[in-house]
């Protein structure tokens, strides 16, 4: 399963484009990188805390889904998406994962409304190992 070091940044950005067209925020949350998931789990937090203070799953998703929503309205629950163009970032390698970068063009349901989001939030990274399920 993703995300797995053998997956390719493409097809961690599709699963996350299918996460996002089914609006399964737990899946999109668990795609995110390493660094992405901690900033949504420390947001609003006092140092630290270990793990000890994480946020409820209601909370997690209701993070994932307002920052989705402030930077490409319409991705969540879209109803169909391309890709427009794509950038590796980084080829990885010396310790490093690799990183690319996309431009999606997402349609909702509303024929006449469609929005391009530049991908920053799907920025996709092979990770190591899965990452834990969100709380």
């Amino acid at each position: 399963g993703l995300p797995s070091v053998e997956a390719t940044p493409e097809e961690v950005v599709s699963e996350q484009l299918r996460a996002l067209s089914e609006a399964r925020l737990p899946r999109v949350f668990q795609l995110f990188s390493r660094a992405r998931r901690a900033m949504i789990m420390e947001s609003g937090r006092a140092q630290g805390g270990g793990g000890q203070l994480d946020p409820p799953p209601q909370e997690v998703q209701r993070r994932v889904r307002r920052m989705l929503d402030a930077s490409c309205p319409g991705l969540i629950g879209h109803g169909s998406h391309e890709i427009v163009s794509g950038l590796t970032l980084d080829q990885g390698g010396d310790g490093r994962m690799p990183r690319w970068g996309c431009r999606v063009r997402v349609h909702t349901f509303h024929p006449d409304m469609y929005d391009t989001c530049d991908g920053g939030f799907l920025a996709a990274a092979a990770a190591a190992a899965p990452p834990p399920p969100p709380p």
